[in-house]
């Protein structure tokens, strides 16, 4: 039994998380001459790995699916259905340090994608996937990054046991732009299959400079290979949130 994660970690010989975010958000677009990307609706994003060397490496590809209804400039409403980008990730762990059920990990990733998302004249599209990057906290912005190839490298350090566990971590995501994204987190399991995680993440935008998002999820264990999971994101200086359900497999 691993501890409880915001995100799905690599694990395992494989394993697969379709991650759901619902709310409404007003990140600023990318072009400071247009109103911010006011919308609601939500946002999936689908990850699965596999193990390529058991308990040290793992591939895996994901990708987010945005479903939105987004204010265009002159302030009426579209409805908009669009595919970030498609990114797979090589995936490093190494176990430094191990004391009974304590044990201490670096991993470390390197990240490669399709640019998918597109890039429409009226820039709706584009509002979209600023709106699915804020629903998920700024968590992975290389995604939503139109007219570029998505990039990823990140490192962290956890400290962690069978029923809790401590992480921190860096980013560098590179899609339009480079952002580079801080973040800490802990969980624990509380009571029997029931936990909770809960961390902040820092990243750096050009507009505005720097954005912080709270993080919180409770987690259901429904057996051995699978967990349920209530999240919210907050990202504070962007008016507005997501909140949705999550579901892990892990073999």
């Amino acid at each position: 039994m691993s501890s409880p994660t915001l995100a799905a970690e690599p694990d395992g010989r494989a394993g697969a998380e379709i991650a759901v975010r619902a709310g409404a958000a007003a990140p600023p677009f990318e072009e400071a001459t247009l109103s911010p990307a006011q919308a609601h609706g939500g946002v999936i994003l689908m990850t699965a790995w596999a193990a390529l060397i058991r308990d040290a490496l793992w591939l895996s590809v994901r990708a987010p699916l945005v479903l939105a209804s987004v204010q265009q400039p002159a302030s009426s409403y579209v409805d908009d259905v669009v595919l970030g980008n498609v990114e797979a990730t090589a995936h490093f762990r190494a176990t430094i340090w191990r004391h009974d059920t304590l044990r201490a990990d670096v991993r470390a990733s390197l990240g490669i994608g399709l640019p998918t998302a597109p890039d429409d004249p009226l820039r709706i599209d584009r509002r979209a996937l600023a709106f699915g990057d804020a629903l998920l906290g700024g968590r992975a912005p290389e995604l939503f990054a139109a007219r570029s190839i998505p990039l990823l490298a990140s490192t962290s350090v956890s400290l962690a046991t069978d029923r809790w566990s401590t992480r921190l971590g860096a980013t560098l995501a590179a899609g339009e732009h480079a952002v580079p994204i801080f973040e800490a987190e802990g969980g624990a399991w509380i009571v029997g299959p029931v936990g909770v995680a809960t961390g902040v993440r820092v990243f750096f935008l050009r507009e505005p400079d720097v954005v912080t998002s709270f993080d919180a999820s409770v987690l259901v264990r429904a057996g051995a290979h699978m967990t349920f999971a209530l999240e919210a994101s907050v990202p504070l200086g962007w008016a507005g949130a997501g909140v949705g359900p999550s579901m892990r497999l892990q073999f």
